[in-house]
């Protein structure tokens, strides 16, 4: 008669004793939210890194199509490297029409393109300005298109020093065909490039080598960013700060601004000349 007022042995601590001490405190929550945000920012930063990294992946592999395009360019005209800005040249559009633009036609992508499978996107048009492309695509059309895709690929060519300009610019002896140079490995052919004066996700189809360059050409965040691409030459530093660059013999890699502001990587004669800081004649 006893036995009902007590408790079995073998009754659960729960069942035991129920008290409010048994529920989260405020401060077990807090933990938890904590380590919550701790594992989501681990996870955002490293979904980060890997986008960050498939897009250098991307613009590296771009590269080498954008030079096996060039070196076949060249053995279609006799070896000699395609000028930055010709004129005089039929160059297609990739619908396949005669490209009537002047300025569209005597720069270099229009030329290239049928060398690139016959097609901007995904090749010279990478990543903003892939974007750049479907709207240029959905608002343009005809010769005002053309004229755009000449103007902001993802890519710069090295034109002063490589291939030429068409109309000389400068005094030094750009080069125009492979044999000209002792040091293809070595010298600069396209390069990551950005002009956001022209709008945010403008790439640019030539860029400078440092020597024309302006004052205050680094990646120093009191500059402006539309100023910035102008004073290091258009180069683009998207990667890390680094930009992807090939090289004349058709190997890519991707180079900080302290690396690239070797003008021997530039120029043959500067690199005939040995010296880093190296000035071409009549600089402008």
């Amino acid at each position: 008669m006893y036995l009902s007022s007590f408790t079995s042995p073998s009754t659960p601590a729960f069942a035991r004793r129920r008290s409010p001490s048994a529920a989260f405190t405020l401060i077990e929550l807090l933990a938890v939210i904590a380590i919550i945000g701790v594992l989501a920012a681990i996870i955002f930063s490293s979904i980060g890194a890997v986008r960050a990294h498939a897009a250098k992946t991307v613009e590296l592999s771009a590269a080498r199509q954008l030079m096996v395009g060039y070196h076949l360019y060249a053995g279609d005209h006799r070896g000699v490297l395609m000028a930055g800005r010709q004129s005089g040249v039929a160059a297609y559009n990739e619908a396949g029409g005669k490209v009537l633009m002047s300025e569209a036609a005597v720069r270099w992508p229009h030329r290239l393109r049928p060398y690139l499978g016959d097609r901007f996107k995904n090749v010279l048009y990478l990543g903003k300005q892939a974007e750049l492309y479907d709207q240029l695509s959905s608002t343009s059309s005809g010769s005002m298109l053309d004229y755009m895709l000449s103007l902001s690929p993802s890519f710069g060519l090295n034109e002063r020093f490589v291939g030429g300009e068409g109309a000389q610019r400068i005094q030094d002896t750009p080069i125009v065909r492979l044999s000209d140079t002792a040091a293809p490995s070595e010298l600069i052919t396209f390069v990551s490039a950005q002009n956001r004066g022209l709008g945010e996700n403008s790439g640019n189809f030539y860029v400078h080598a440092p020597a024309y360059w302006a004052a205050g050409g680094t990646l120093s965040t009191q500059i402006a960013e539309s100023e910035q691409d102008h004073v290091r030459g258009y180069v683009a530093f998207r990667h890390s700060a680094k930009a992807v660059v090939a090289y004349l013999d058709g190997h890519v890699s991707s180079v900080d601004v302290e690396t690239l502001r070797d003008m021997r990587r530039w120029s043959e004669q500067a690199r005939l000349s040995g010296a880093a800081d190296y000035t071409p004649a009549l600089a402008r």
